[in-house]
């Protein structure tokens, strides 16, 4: 669950945690406990000893909902009302913690019932904070709101503090979630006066730390800081997770405000340390995101990626986990409805019989058969378009759901794009130390993994255009990995050798990639230009660089095997590439000559991507990469894109 939705159900279970009676006693088995209740269910002390087992017991095969369940049907039928009222209570609360909201709400609905039945208790206003945190699960959120509202007038009507604020604190989440920060605010605010008042020290913090977001997302830098700096005493002295995660959580989310980027990162990472402790994959994925973005800013791009990795990583896990959940809650819900339904529709045809038994014979044969055939025409009519909008609405939830869990990939998937093309080689850097040159990029997705990438050193200006296994999201992991590799072979092992680089980068995939025999890598070109001397050397891995002087092309030998686990594991060569001035030389991966177009839906293919640049060469920079880009729409047309592209062209 996300921590705003965390926040009621915790301050739910200080609530509840006071209003169980609790007993000393220990007990052998629950079998032992269930037979005696059953004997006398009106034992109050066999009850109250039941229930705190329940409370206490971690080891339990089944869920704890289940024994709670058992305990239930004995005592149903009694007039304890309080008694009912408090096992329903616990059943709605464990319902609600592993996301059966219908059920939980059958059990909350009984509690009420039961609770009205006696003087004016607590238990309605924890009965009724339950039922707000039921709603939210279930996304109804006017019942929500108004289930909250109740709580707090309880509280206000038996001057319980502890009633409240529960229902100050439900109604501050409810307007966050509707993004009305300053309504929540002033909810939060009476919820803080409470817990103060009864020295709940842990809860007056975290409420501190909610209205310190609000302050945040309201821009009112100044307030935040003041509300969490009030909070940071009595949440560090805790042994709370939860509440230590939120607060270093917000710590980050306020630095990152106010552009203190670095400083951003601890807090993160502390948060992160939390959340991996407790095992909290939704928890783990908006901090990792967080604190990718905090390394982003600080030009820490390893780090970065690092942590989007594990951000994508949960994002997923979460993305089923919780689509998996609301499905099964919709399903549980549809199904708990049709049955209610069928069993009132029962009710209704046992009462139209029981009226008309005291009618003359003749009268009950013929308007009976008449109502029978009328009911069951109607029947079979009501159910019909009962379904029919069921079902309706049960796809639209589950499109809401899946479009909205999309909308959130997508928008991590452009996050990464934002990343990769921070480590591709810039304009500035390649302005300043080639001539004239052009680069046509265009990933299939919004990610690629195709790249090219560019470092100086003190003595050389290296180039690389490559090509690595797959494209999208899995492609771009592999181009960050490269890039990663070629920069670490330069800056940290200085190496100058073309083929040599590529070695090395070969060396360190197989290392990372190779427990399973996978022929992951790339293809690509390096090129070196010693700056002293103005040479240049290059390496191939199944693909070469093209020059093309005075109208002809002139292809350059390379090595036909990958950079990765191959058939073929050859040290790579290292060829000086010969020059003269005036010379056009390109660097492409296969994406461009791969696609299908043209009239007969054919491959573009190596020798008329060829002719192409022969044909262009003669023209500026700007008219290649426009002749590229153009011919390539016009050829691919309709047609889907079958790779990313990448084509690189300069003036030597």
């Amino acid at each position: 669950m996300k921590l705003n939705t965390l926040r009621p159900l915790l301050l739910i279970q200080l609530i509840l945690c006071i209003s169980t009676i609790s007993f000393a006693q220990s007990i052998s088995t629950y079998e032992n406990l269930l037979a005696k209740i059953k004997r006398n269910p009106t034992d109050t002390v066999s009850v109250n000893q039941y229930l705190e087992k329940l409370k206490t017991d971690k080891g339990l095969a089944d869920p704890l909902s289940v024994h709670a369940e058992k305990l239930y049907e004995l005592i149903a039928f009694t007039k304890n009302h309080r008694h009912i009222a408090q096992v329903a209570i616990f059943i709605g609360n464990k319902c609600n913690n592993i996301g059966k909201y219908s059920h939980a709400l059958k059990y909350e609905i009984i509690a009420e019932k039961q609770l009205k039945q006696i003087p004016l208790t607590h238990l309605l206003g924890t009965t009724y904070s339950l039922m707000g945190n039921t709603y939210l699960g279930l996304n109804i959120s006017a019942k929500q709101k108004e289930s909250y509202q109740k709580c707090y007038e309880i509280g206000k009507k038996l001057k319980n503090p502890m009633t409240m604020a529960v229902g100050a604190t439900g109604l501050g989440n409810y307007y966050t979630s509707s993004f009305n920060y300053e309504a929540s605010n002033v909810w939060n605010y009476k919820a803080l006066v409470q817990f103060d008042s009864i020295k709940n020290h842990l809860a007056s913090g975290i409420i501190r730390v909610n209205i310190a977001t609000n302050y945040r997302k309201l821009k009112q830098y100044t307030d935040a800081e003041r509300l969490l700096q009030a909070s940071k005493k009595n949440i560090l002295l805790s042994e709370n997770n939860y509440a230590k995660l939120g607060y270093y959580l917000e710590v980050g989310y306020q630095l990152m405000e106010v552009k203190k980027y670095k400083e951003a990162i601890n807090p993160f990472r502390i948060a992160l340390d939390l959340a991996l402790e407790d095992k909290s994959n939704d928890d783990i994925s908006d901090i990792s995101k967080a604190l990718s973005e905090a390394y982003d800013k600080t030009n820490q791009y390893k780090q970065s990626v690092e942590a989007l990795k594990m951000h994508l990583q949960y994002k997923d896990s979460v993305f089923n986990a919780t689509s998996n959940q609301q499905l099964l809650s919709i399903e549980e819900q549809y199904k708990t409805e049709k049955k209610d339904a069928e069993i009132q529709l029962l009710s209704k045809t046992n009462a139209l019989n029981k009226s008309e038994l005291g009618r003359k014979q003749s009268l009950i044969w013929a308007f009976g058969f008449l109502g029978l055939l009328f009911v069951g025409v109607g029947i079979i009519l009501w159910r019909s378009n009962r379904n029919k909008n069921k079902t309706n609405q049960l796809l639209a939830q589950k499109n809401t759901i899946i479009e909205e869990k999309q909308k959130e990939i997508l928008s991590s998937i452009n996050y990464a794009k934002r990343i990769q093309y921070t480590l591709l080689a810039n304009d500035q850097l390649l302005q300043s130390n080639l001539k004239k040159h052009f680069v046509l990029f265009q990933p299939k997705d919004i990610v690629s993994g195709d790249f090219y990438w560019a470092i100086k050193t003190k003595t050389h200006f290296f180039l690389a255009v490559c090509d690595c296994t797959g494209h999208g999201v899995p492609g771009a992991f592999m181009s960050l990995l490269n890039i990663n590799f070629l920069n670490e072979a330069i800056t940290e092992k200085q190496l100058v050798e073309p083929g040599i680089i590529l070695d090395f980068v070969r060396n360190r995939l197989i290392e990372n990639l190779d427990q399973d025999k996978h022929f992951d890598g790339m293809d690509g070109i390096i090129l070196s230009l010693e700056l002293a001397t103005n040479e240049i050397h290059y390496a191939g891995a199944n693909n070469g660089p093209l020059i093309i002087r005075n109208e002809e092309i002139i292809e350059l030998p390379y090595d036909k095997m990958p950079v990765g686990n191959g058939i073929r594991t050859n040290l790579f060569k290292t060829h000086f590439l010969p020059h003269q001035i005036g010379d056009w030389l390109y660097l492409f991966t296969d994406g461009y000559a791969d696609q299908f177009g043209g009239e007969k839906g054919k491959k573009f293919k190596y020798s008329k991507l060829k002719e192409l640049l022969l044909n262009t060469s003669k023209h500026s920079e700007k008219e290649q990469y426009n002749t590229l880009k153009n011919t390539f729409t016009q050829w691919k047309a309709n047609l889907e894109q079958v790779d990313d592209i990448c084509v690189f062209g300069m003036e030597l």
